[in-house]
């Protein structure tokens, strides 16, 4: 017996891995050998038998089903329908100067020589970085109150999937800190020079950057109130000012 090493060839259809065969010692042929590129089943032009067709995919190769598809623009266009409403609203305000006073308050919270900078520079670029910025703000808060009900729950012995004990967490998480004020504020303080400085340069609502999350969060009358106020509402920092 001799062996003989085969190359990977396709045979019915299926792929066949390389491999060494036995052949008996007098002679014998070795099988022939095709190539992985040229030897892939084709489809028929016409007559012969036809490969059976290949078992569907799990994974989605040629991207998500159409039913996600379409639930994300549907989602997409009642966010831009509600952005929308709620420029078309604001748009009054701005025309008529009231977020003249909100601006004049931000700039004297600096030195004029930053504002006026800020201001000669703004554009549509800079307001997604200062939305960006505010988020980041929101999530640092947030993720100091996940930081702290973790923390509390690791002398739980009990696991943590039980139904009291995501309570209890769910329940810390929801405990105001300290600092929390003060980080709301900034980020509502950010978002709010963004809007300003976009409606001063002519940018439309839809397009700014930090007016999108405003006007998803809060209904379109919040979002005026928010605009044309003189300060205190972001100053303090709190959504109640806003809805009193």
């Amino acid at each position: 017996m001799r062996r003989v090493y085969v190359k990977g060839h396709y045979r019915d259809g299926h792929w066949v891995k390389p491999h060494y065969r036995r052949l008996p010692a007098g002679g014998g042929t070795v099988p022939s050998q095709r190539t992985r590129d040229s030897s892939r089943p084709k489809r028929p032009s016409s007559g012969g038998d036809s490969v059976a067709p290949l078992p569907p995919a799990t994974s989605f190769r040629n991207g998500p089903p159409e039913y996600k598809i379409d639930s994300r623009r549907s989602i997409h266009k009642r966010e831009r329908e509600r952005i929308g409403e709620a420029a078309e609203f604001c748009m009054a305000a701005i025309n008529d100067g009231a977020m003249d006073a909100t601006a004049g308050k931000i700039a004297d919270r600096v030195s004029r020589d930053t504002w006026n900078a800020l201001r000669r520079r703004w554009g549509r670029f800079r307001c997604k970085w200062m939305a960006r910025l505010a988020q980041q703000i929101l999530d640092v808060k947030a993720q100091m109150h996940e930081t702290v009900a973790d923390m509390a729950m690791l002398k739980w012995r009990t696991p943590l999937h039980t139904p009291e004990c995501t309570f209890a967490h769910e329940l810390i998480k929801s405990i105001p800190l300290p600092g929390d004020e003060q980080f709301v504020a900034a980020a509502y303080g950010l978002q709010l020079t963004g809007v300003c400085l976009c409606g001063m340069q002519g940018i439309p609502l839809t397009q700014c950057a930090c007016f999108q999350p405003l006007a998803l969060e809060w209904t379109k009358e919040q979002v005026k109130l928010f605009l044309v106020s003189s300060g205190t509402e972001w100053i303090r920092g709190s959504k109640s000012g806003l809805t009193g």
